[in-house]
């Protein structure tokens, strides 16, 4: 897939199969490549000195890294002009043929055996395997995103970071052993340095295989090659740095570079302070194990970065990886001795790298244009170079100038970190609550998402989602991919204690008293290509069961011309953030780690949604949710009993001091569903059948806050009626063939603050509707949500479909109450 599937990719649950084994081949090639590199560099390390004097052989190190260098400042524009022009994956296959002829003309030149020309003919051949590596760097980064599309471009590129590293360590420690094993083995120079190119000569012709095996991407359109190219590099510089976000991106890269080439010149100084002879071993291999000791940090962390970004690129990495690094030099200057303490500190910095590091560079892939990716990231590379010139540059005054030594050396380069990751966090305060509050969440609730991929990833949406408690904001940012600005009551924006963070997250005050102005702000936003979340109900549940649709949203989304998502979360009622048992906050906790779960439904079109119809969605979405629980499953036998207890238990239908007393002809299915609360102690239950009436009047007596649960036709008896009058709290009148000609009678009698109708499918058994006490609200507030109304049936219980309700003749009301049908319902 191309970029155009970019969408299509993030939509993917799994990449598809292609994918998944072009971006293997492409860590392999990547790793591969590193290693050819340092390999031969180490190869020519221990050639040079035993085949010429002078500075040639004395100072190999310094002609290498200068080579290294050079081609990226040089032949940045053509290396991003050639990823622009034409498909990244012919690029790469073009790049390792060219590795290929340039390991064998150098395997040639070794065999020579032509003395210093042959050195220099070798150092020609690095500098054109520079080359190679310079071409192919915005090649290999940018067709990432075109492979794995922006979700998991964090993921895949920490794993981009992470083979580097190894071909890097790899090539670093295996090419100096392997030239001293042949040469000590009795091969000659040249012959201890030819051998290891015709084997990595070997694995690049495997490697172009390989290649093959990569995705094919499209070609971007663009101009034809003009030799201006060569000289564009300002002008590709000011180009990339023009958009602010990619400024700030890019300047931050390029310290780390500053950092890691000033950092690697110091540990060389390090190995000469602790091996001063410079007539004896020790010096060069120590500074090559510091390097060893960051690098395996930098494996360590990026594995670690690839597992946070999982979901998307976290830039609230940076700033920590940026605080790691400054710790880590403090300590390495503090404890400037070869000791284990010490190769800790450099593999955190090496770690810490890795999170400062590579989410910057996947933002940088991410932002920049398709057509102007490669020339982003080549210009990325060109300005890395500089950094790095510059600090050996700085270094060297710092030695030459000052006399500040490798302890100072470090302590700079810390306090640069420091002045870094104060920008970052002034410049990402938001992702950084978000990663570490969400990271909070996660870790409280087990948070599950069903059908995300129907949030469109790009272009404004409304949410509507249910409301069961004050965590539903978070738990729909851990959920779901993109960022939610959330409407709220202005008269909570205004606290001054939450105004900063509010409007730090975008949330969009609303007041009853300016309606229009609601609708505008909401609609602008939506506008703007957001993600809006409005809660429909405009309150929390305080019964457990959906509240009637305030009006607005349909107009916002109308105004604003983009879709609407309901969205179910599950799982919330009985937190101590819910209002079960009439109160918020003061509950126990029921266990750790609450699973909850978002089902995210079908978008609709605004001009066909009202509240009904978005009332009716989030009931269906409900029912789902509902169904869908493990411990839902029903035991062979009773499928009906454990669904009702569920039921029961997901709304407060039984007041903390209320007794339970079941009297008259219920089925058997309503029975068992009140025998299995009061097993689990969620009731206190007493049974007596129809013909101990009396019985039960006895212990009415002696109880207080009785309810009783009876079939309608023996709460109508007139005996019944005179003798529990005043000895009862309430009555749940189960309906029977007479449903709402006897409840009316019944409501007569007994009065309607009394009788609480419950609606029992007859077939099943299963309880549809119940109608509940009015839950405690605030004062001016208690018409906004009733448990019961007269002449309905009560609420639709939780996980009902309200299909099943309208297929049996029976209505559902807006505010979430059922009415009889025009025909009798069945029988209990």
């Amino acid at each position: 897939m191309n970029e155009s599937n970019d969408g299509e990719l993030g939509r993917c649950a799994a990449l598809p199969a292609r994918n998944r084994w072009s971006l293997v081949v492409l860590m392999v090639l990547t790793g591969l490549n590193a290693f050819n590199d340092n390999l031969l560099k180490m190869v020519l390390v221990g050639l040079a000195p035993k085949v010429v004097e002078g500075t040639l052989g004395q100072d190999i190190g310094l002609w290498l890294g200068a080579i290294i260098l050079v081609p990226y400042i040089l032949f940045a524009p053509v290396a991003g002009y050639l990823s622009d022009r034409f498909s990244k994956r012919t690029v790469i296959l073009a790049m390792l043929l060219a590795q290929c002829g340039i390991l064998a003309g150098t395997g040639a030149i070794f065999a020579a055996e032509a003395g210093q020309n042959s050195v220099l003919a070798a150092l020609g051949m690095f500098f054109l395997l520079a080359v190679q590596s310079t071409l192919f760097s915005p090649a290999k980064m940018g067709i990432l995103k075109e492979l794995a599309g922006s979700r998991r471009l964090g993921v895949v590129s920490s794993g981009l970071q992470m083979m580097t590293m190894l071909g890097i360590l790899g090539g670093l420690a295996l090419g100096g052993p392997w030239y001293d094993s042949l040469f000590a083995a009795g091969a000659t120079p040249w012959q201890a340095a030819a051998q290891p190119v015709w084997v990595v000569l070997g694995l690049s012709l495997l490697a172009v295989g390989l290649g093959w095996m990569i995705q094919p991407t499209r070609a971007q359109a663009g101009r034809p090659f003009a030799v201006k190219l060569m000289w564009e590099h300002f002008a590709n510089l000011r180009e990339t740095l023009g958009p602010l976000d990619l400024r700030r991106a890019c300047w931050g890269v390029a310290v780390y570079w500053f950092v890691a080439s000033m950092a690697t010149a110091i540990f060389i100084d390090v190995g000469l302070q602790w091996h001063p002879d410079l007539g004896a071993d020790g010096a060069a291999s120590a500074a090559s194990k510091m390097t060893l000791m960051v690098g395996l940090g930098t494996v360590l962390g990026s594995v670690l970065v690839g597992l946070l970004c999982r979901r998307k690129v976290q830039l609230a990495l940076v700033p920590l990886g940026a605080l790691g690094m400054a710790l880590a030099l403090l300590a390495a200057g503090y404890g400037l001795a070869p000791t284990t303490g010490y190769d800790a500190s450099l593999i955190v910095l090496g770690m810490a790298a890795a999170l400062y590091l590579i989410p910057t560079q996947a933002f940088i892939q991410d932002r920049a244009e398709a057509a102007r990716r490669g020339r982003v990231l080549a210009s990325m590379n060109l300005l890395d170079s500089l950094a790095g010139i510059l600090a050996v540059a700085l270094l060297f005054g710092l030695k030459k100038g000052l006399g500040l030594g490798p302890t100072g050396q470090f302590w700079l380069l810390a306090l640069l970190m420091l002045a870094v990751l104060v920008r970052a966090v002034r410049l990402l305060p938001r992702e950084i609550i978000l990663f570490f509050g969400l990271g909070l969440f996660r870790w409280m609730y087990r948070v599950r998402t069903v059908n995300g991929a129907r949030l469109p990833e790009q272009g404004g949406v409304l949410l509507l989602p249910n409301h069961v408690s004050y965590m539903d904001a978070f738990l729909l940012s851990v959920a779901l991919e993109r960022p939610i600005r959330f409407v709220i009551w202005d008269t909570i924006y205004k606290v001054p204690m939450f105004t900063g963070i509010l409007q730090l997250f975008g949330a969009v005050p609303i007041a009853p008293a300016r309606a229009k102005d609601a609708v505008r702000g909401v609609a602008a936003a939506l506008k703007e290509g957001q993600v809006v979340c409005l809660f429909p109900e405009g309150q929390i549940t305080r019964h457990g069961m959906v509240n009637e649709m305030r009006r607005g949203f349909e107009l916002m989304a109308r105004q604003a011309g983009v879709p609407l998502l309901p969205v179910f979360v599950d799982g919330l009622w009985g937190s101590i953030f819910s209002f079960q048992g009439g109160r918020f906050f003061t509950k126990r906790p029921q266990g750790w780690r609450r699973r909850v779960t978002v089902w995210v439904g079908t978008p609709l079109p605004a001009a066909e949604v009202n509240g009904a119809v978005l009332q009716r969605e989030l009931l269906k979405l409900g029912s789902v949710a509902f169904a869908a629980r493990a411990a839902l499953q029903p035991m062979e036998g009773e499928p009906m009993t454990v669904l009702n207890r569920r039921r029961l238990r997901e709304v407060d239908w039984l007041q903390p001091d209320e007794r339970v007393q079941v009297c008259g002809a219920l089925a058997k299915p309503v029975l068992e569903a009140m025998q299995g609360l009061a097993v689990k102690g969620e009731c206190r239950l007493r049974l007596y059948g129809e013909e101990d009436l009396a019985e039960a009047l006895v212990a009415a007596e002696a109880e207080e806050q009785v309810v009783l649960l009876g079939a309608v036709t023996s709460l109508s008896d007139p005996a019944v009626l005179e003798r529990w009058r005043g000895k009862v709290k309430r009555v749940i009148a189960v309906l029977s063939d007479e449903a709402m000609e006897v409840l009316d009678q019944c409501v007569v009698k007994w009065g309607q603050e009394m009788v609480f109708p419950a609606l029992v499918d007859a077939s099943s058994g299963e309880w549809l509707a119940l109608a509940v006490p009015d839950p405690s609200m605030p004062e001016g507030e208690e018409e906004d949500q009733r448990g019961s109304r007269p002449g309905t049936l009560g609420r639709l219980l939780p996980g009902i479909d309200p299909d099943l309700l309208v297929a049996k003749g029976w209505v559902l009301r807006a505010d979430g109450f059922v009415l009889g049908p025009v025909s009798a319902v069945e029988s209990v």
